[in-house]
This record gives C-alpha cells, sequence and structure tokens, in this order.
C-alpha cells in the first residue's frame, strides 16, 4: 500500500493535480497503523502545493447512512487535505468538481 500511494503522491505532484476520488466500499477500512501513515506521512508535505488538495471518499452506502449527520455533511481536514465523505458516486465527483 505504502508504495501504490507513494507512486501516487509523485504522479499527482508531476501533473499538478490536486482532487482524489477514493472509493472505498469495497475496502477492507485501514488499521489504525495504516491511518497514522496516511495522515502523518503521505498526506504531510514539505513542498508548498499550488493548488490545496481535496479528496472525496466513498463509502459503502449502509456505513454512510450510519453516520452522524453532522459528520455526513461535514468537510474534514486530514494533514494536506481537505476531504468529505460520501455514499453516492455522483455528489462526490461534483463536490470534486466545485473545489478550486
Amino acid at each position: 500500500m505504502q508504495t501504490l500511494l507513494g507512486q501516487a503522491k509523485l504522479l499527482l505532484a508531476k501533473r499538478e493535480w490536486h482532487k482524489m476520488l477514493g472509493d472505498h466500499r469495497l475496502m477492507v477500512p485501514f488499521t489504525t497503523e495504516e491511518e497514522t501513515w496516511i495522515t502523518e506521512l503521505w498526506l504531510n508535505t514539505s513542498q508548498p502545493r499550488r493548488h490545496p488538495l481535496f479528496g472525496a471518499v466513498l463509502l459503502p452506502a449502509e456505513d454512510f447512512a450510519q453516520l452522524p449527520s453532522e459528520v455526513a455533511a461535514a468537510t474534514a481536514q486530514a494533514a494536506a487535505m481537505t476531504y468529505r465523505l460520501f455514499g453516492d458516486h455522483d455528489l462526490a465527483r461534483a463536490w470534486l468538481e466545485e473545489m478550486a
């Protein structure tokens, strides 16, 4: 996972891309160690970015439906990324398109 995400980070920087759609609908949840690595190392960058980094995360519909409404509707920050959780692909894509 670290190799894959490391290569993705390089590609994002090289192309100056700043928006990502993460489809977690069929994924096993990250372990605590994986979450820590993603937040503290992968999302942490010492190089300034031209654009802020945005991520829309698709969750399984049943998981998304169980989230408290304030969590489901909130935009959050994790290190260098602003992200939001979604249960619907079209809504996630529309949100990303709105982001600068």
